[in-house]
C-alpha cells in the first residue's frame, strides 16, 4: 500500500489502496496462566503465503470468510477449544 504521506516532490499517481484484510483475536486469563492459540481470520482458504505450509502445524488457528471479519460462528468455534 501507498503511504499517505511522503517526503517525495511528486504525487504517485493511480495506485490503489489495497483491500486485503486480516483479523487476529487474542486471548488469555487475567494471570496469563491459560492462553488460547491466536485465531487469525484471512479472506482465503488456502492463502499464498502458507504454500508449502501446514497450518495445522502452526500455534494459530486460521479460519476463512470473504471479508475476513469476525463472525458469530468463527467466534463461538474458536472457544470451544476452551471449554474442553
Amino acid at each position: 500500500m501507498k503511504p499517505d504521506k511522503t517526503l517525495a516532490t511528486r504525487w504517485l499517481s493511480e495506485r490503489k489502496k489495497s483491500k486485503e484484510r486480516l483479523s487476529i483475536a487474542l486471548y488469555a486469563n487475567a494471570d496469563g496462566s491459560h492462553k488460547l492459540p491466536s485465531l487469525v481470520i484471512g479472506k482465503y482458504a488456502n492463502p499464498r503465503c502458507f504454500k508449502n505450509i501446514n497450518i495445522s502445524n502452526l500455534p494459530i488457528t486460521y479460519q476463512n470468510n470473504a471479508k475476513a471479519w469476525m463472525l458469530t460462528t468463527l467466534f463461538q468455534e474458536w472457544l470451544q477449544e476452551f471449554d474442553y
